[in-house]
């Protein structure tokens, strides 16, 4: 997959890693993305990490890392209401 052949030529991070205690309970990219937030405040304490975080503060607003990282768990408890409406109306 994508996926294994990015992994072959980059290393992984925390929520990536973290992620596979949950394997048959909830799909894998869900957990990475719900665990994200958590490793993402420990990282953004790196100036280079806080910086690139601005950067996508650009897309999902925000004026500091703590901003940014709040935004985007906002923006994924509005995908995952999406996915269970979406789920549940089949």
């Amino acid at each position: 997959t994508l996926g294994g052949m990015t992994i072959r030529s980059k290393s992984t991070g925390l929520p990536h890693l973290l992620s596979f205690s949950w394997f048959g309970r909830i799909e894998h990219g869900i957990a990475v993305a719900r665990l994200l937030p958590a490793a993402w405040r420990y990282y953004a304490e790196s100036e280079k990490v806080a910086l690139r975080t601005l950067e996508a503060g650009k897309v999902l607003g925000g004026k500091t890392p703590g901003e940014v990282i709040e935004n985007y768990e906002k923006l994924f408890k509005q995908i995952a209401k999406i996915k269970i409406y979406v789920f549940i109306n089949r």
